[in-house]
C-alpha cells in the first residue's frame, strides 16, 4: 500500500503528511522508516508490538480512507456522525446565539415574520448549523423580538442615566402613511456621553463613565445593568476589573429613536401630538432626572404649536428651509418652468420609446460616454431636478447626434430648446449643486446646529454674494 500510494500518488500523500506534521500528531513511524523495515525482514513490516512498546495505550483516530485522503478529511465513526446528525435543544448557547442573531436580522432589516418559515433560510441554516432547528415566527414575534427590544431599552437608559448635561435634545417628525395605515410621530434624542478608551482612543473598546451631573446624587432610581454601561471607576482603575486598559476620555455624541408614535386615525392636531411628545418624554427621561431641550423639526403648524403647549423651544430643521428655497426659485423664476418642462420632455422621449434608448446607448458607446439613463424630474424632490439636468449635460454629445441622425419635428425642437440653452442649465446645475452639498451635511450624522451660519456663508460666498 505504502509503494502504491508513493507511485500512484505521490503529490496527495505528500500534502496528508504535510498537514499530518503541523496537526502535531502523536510521534509514529513513518512509512519510509516502515517500508525500510518491512524489506529488511523480508517485505514484512515489524510486529505492532515492536513500534508502541515505548508509547502508552492511547485512542488513536479513524485513518483517512482513500477517498477523502487527498481534501485532507478525516472519516467520522458512527458515533461522531449521530452526534452531528443530533439537534440541538432550545437551551443549547448555540441555538439562543443564532436565535438572537435572526432576531436582530428581522428588526434591522425590518423582514417580515414568516420569513423564518420559508423553506430557504430552513435549508440555509441546514448547510450552515445542521443540528440547529429554526424555531417559528410566532416565537420571534412573542419572545426573541420583545426580549431584544427590552435589552435595547436597558442600554438607552443607562447611556441616558450617564448623560453629562440634564437636558437631551429631540429631532421629530409628522407624516401619513400612503398605504393607509395611520399618522406617525417620530422622537429622536440626542445627548453626549463621557466614555473611556483604549490607546487607539475610538478604535478600541469603550465604557461609558459615571457622569459629573449624578455623581453624589444617589436619588436617582437604578437602572438594570447592561454592556454598554460600565462601572463608576475611573479609566484608571477600570483595568484591573477589565481585560482592555482605558487611557482616554473623550465625549461622544449619542443618538437614539425613542419611539415612532402611531397616532391610528387621529388628526394631526396640536394637542395629539403634545400628548404624544409628553408621553415619551415622560416615559424616558423624569426616571433618570433628565428634561428635553431644544428640539429641531419642520415648520408644521400644527407641531410647533403641540411644541408651544409643551413649553420646549422649537429650531426650524435647516434642510427644510433649504427645500423650502430651492422650491420656491424652481417655480418663481422667469423662464424656468418652461425650460424644465422642455427638459423633462426629452427625456421622457428616451424613458417611453426603447428603440431611441437603444440608439441612445449606441450613440455612447460610440463617443466613449458613461452608458447612463436620462432621468425624468420627480415633482416632491427638488434634488431630482439637478441630477435629470447634470445627467441631460453629461449626455449632451450623444443626444445632439441623436437630433441630427432621427430629426423629428417635435423632438427636434425639444432638443434644439435644450442645446440652445446649455449653458442656462449648466449654470443652473452649478447653482443647485450648492444647495444639495449643503443638505447633504446637514442631513448627516454628525450634523450640529452650529453649522448653520457656516452654511449661510458659504452659500453666500459660492452664489458671489
Amino acid at each position: 500500500m505504502t509503494r502504491h500510494l508513493h507511485a500512484k500518488h505521490e503529490l496527495q500523500w505528500s500534502k496528508h503528511l504535510k498537514s499530518k506534521e503541523l496537526t502535531q500528531a502523536p510521534p509514529a513511524p513513518s512509512f519510509a522508516a516502515a517500508s525500510a523495515s518491512s524489506s529488511a525482514s523480508g517485505g514484512m513490516l515489524a510486529p505492532a508490538a515492536h513500534q508502541t512498546e515505548d508509547v502508552p495505550p492511547t485512542p488513536t483516530p479513524a485513518s483517512p480512507s482513500i477517498s477523502t485522503m487527498s481534501h485532507g478529511r478525516v472519516q467520522l465513526s458512527i458515533s461522531q456522525t449521530l452526534e452531528r446528525k443530533r439537534k440541538f435543544p432550545p437551551s443549547h448557547p448555540q441555538t439562543l446565539g443564532l436565535n438572537a442573531s435572526i432576531s436582530k436580522l428581522l428588526a434591522f432589516e425590518m423582514l417580515s415574520f414568516r420569513m423564518v418559515d420559508t423553506d430557504s433560510l430552513k435549508q440555509l441554516m441546514a448547510v450552515a448549523v445542521l443540528q440547529y432547528v429554526v424555531p417559528s415566527r410566532h416565537y420571534f414575534s412573542k419572545t426573541a423580538e420583545p426580549s431584544l427590544h427590552n435589552q435595547v431599552s436597558d442600554k438607552i437608559k443607562c447611556a441616558l442615566r450617564n448623560a453629562i448635561c440634564g437636558k437631551v435634545h429631540l429631532t421629530t417628525d409628522t407624516w401619513t402613511s400612503k398605504h393607509g395605515q395611520g399618522r406617525y410621530i417620530s422622537l429622536t434624542s440626542h445627548w453626549v456621553n463621557v466614555v473611556a478608551a483604549g490607546p487607539q482612543a475610538e478604535s478600541s473598546l469603550a465604557h461609558v463613565l459615571q457622569s459629573p451631573r449624578i455623581a453624589g446624587h444617589h436619588s436617582l432610581p437604578p437602572v438594570a445593568s447592561s454592556p454598554y454601561s460600565a462601572s463608576s471607576s475611573s479609566a484608571s482603575t477600570s483595568s484591573s476589573s477589565q481585560p482592555h486598559t482605558f487611557t482616554t476620555n473623550f465625549s461622544k455624541r449619542q443618538q437614539a429613536i425613542l419611539k415612532l408614535i402611531c397616532l391610528g386615525d387621529r388628526p394631526h392636531t396640536a394637542q395629539e401630538l403634545w400628548r404624544g411628545i409628553e408621553q415619551q418624554t415622560d416615559e424616558w427621561f423624569l426616571p433618570v432626572g433628565l428634561k428635553p431641550g431644544l428640539v429641531v423639526c419642520d415648520n408644521g403648524r400644527n407641531l410647533v404649536a403641540a411644541l408651544g403647549l409643551a413649553g420646549l423651544t422649537h429650531i426650524p430643521c435647516l434642510v427644510h428651509v433649504l427645500n423650502l428655497v430651492v422650491q420656491k426659485f424652481i417655480h418663481n423664476y422667469p423662464d424656468m418652468s418652461e425650460l424644465l418642462h422642455k427638459v423633462r420632455a426629452v427625456c421622457a422621449r428616451f424613458w417611453r420609446s426603447h428603440p431611441a434608448a437603444a440608439r441612445l446607448s449606441a450613440l455612447q458607446r460610440n463617443f466613449g460616454l458613461p452608458a447612463h439613463r436620462l432621468i425624468c424630474k420627480v415633482p416632491t424632490k427638488w434634488n431630482s431636478t439637478l441630477h435629470m439636468l447634470a445627467r441631460l449635460c453629461e449626455q449632451q454629445q450623444a443626444i445632439v447626434e441623436f437630433q441630427l441622425q432621427h430629426a423629428r419635428v417635435s423632438l427636434s425642437a425639444e432638443l434644439h430648446h435644450s442645446t440652445t440653452n446649455d449653458w442656462a442649465m449648466r449654470d443652473l446645475c452649478a447653482l443647485l449643486r450648492c444647495f444639495e452639498y449643503s443638505t447633504n451635511m446637514a442631513s448627516g450624522d454628525d450634523a450640529l446646529s452650529a453649522l448653520q451660519y457656516h452654511f449661510y456663508v458659504s452659500l453666500r460666498k459660492q452664489l458671489g454674494r
